[in-house]
């Protein structure tokens, strides 16, 4: 059932894109997709050896819900922090030591525990939050780490549609009708801002008085629609589509200097 769990990583069973997904799992760990594949070694040979990414390996390796972290066996959940987000917390593009979680838990010097995933909404985050807290409890802290307001989910059967940007092309099977229904979504802008607001102010009534409680967004619109931390990006990963290894290592300080997690 979709509300007994965490929802699955994007090579999940229980997402639209699955069959997609399980034939592009075969480039792992090293790569997510044939696409970024490709635009690696097309990098390689334009961008030399001067290129960050030309000998520093990134690889992915995913537990076996397809989240970049331990097994959940193996965390102690009320030793850690637990951080929500998109394909920036995720990391893609990134090597582990790149990743906004690795400098957490050096900062922190406790566990931090990735349960950002690619192609996600704030929605992912809340619906995530909330089983998070049924299966496992209270973890020391939680950093809310919110996307985009455009984006959120849509339940249908046994599966979780990720609606975006993207929806109507490749990553989502070609789905027309997520496509208009993307578009009735943000038709009013309104709309989609609004319904980011109240999830925020849940997810925040939530955690807030049951444990150590911050947030923050990589997107400047959304930090300023929700009066948190901005990460600004300083530079780009290996696939130049997210945030570099540079911004990371500044996110986990801002968010260390700026939260009253210790």
């Amino acid at each position: 059932m979709i509300i007994d769990t965490l929802l699955p990583g994007p090579f999940g069973i229980n997402t639209p894109e699955h069959k997609l997904f399980r034939e592009q799992k075969k480039f792992l760990p090293y790569f997510l997709s044939d696409t970024e594949q490709a635009h690696y070694e097309k990098c390689k040979k334009e961008l030399g050896k001067d290129w960050h990414y030309y000998d520093k390996e990134v690889t992915y390796i995913l537990n076996n819900h397809n989240y970049r972290t331990k097994e959940w066996n193996e965390i102690n959940w009320k030793d850690s922090i637990v951080v929500f987000g998109c394909s920036h917390v995720f990391g893609e593009g990134l090597a582990f030591d790149e990743t906004l979680c690795y400098h957490l838990e050096k900062l922190f010097n406790r566990p931090v525990i990735n349960l950002g995933q690619s192609g996600t909404s704030n929605t992912f985050n809340w619906h995530n939050s909330l089983q998070f807290y049924n299966i496992f409890g209270i973890p020391y802290a939680v950093i809310q780490v919110w996307t985009t307001h455009e984006r959120f989910l849509y339940y249908e059967n046994d599966q979780v549609k990720r609606v975006g940007a993207w929806s109507g092309g490749k990553w989502d099977g070609y789905d027309k009708d997520m496509e208009k229904l993307f578009y009735l979504w943000n038709k009013n802008i309104t709309h989609s801002e609004t319904f980011c607001q109240f999830e925020n102010m849940a997810c925040k009534d939530f955690w807030s008085n049951k444990t150590n409680y911050f947030e923050a967004s990589y997107f400047e619109g959304t930090a300023s629609l929700l009066n948190c931390l901005h990460i600004p990006r300083l530079d780009d990963a290996r696939d130049f589509e997210h945030s570099g290894a540079k911004t990371h290592t500044n996110g986990a300080r801002l968010i260390y200097e700026n939260s009253n997690i210790r």
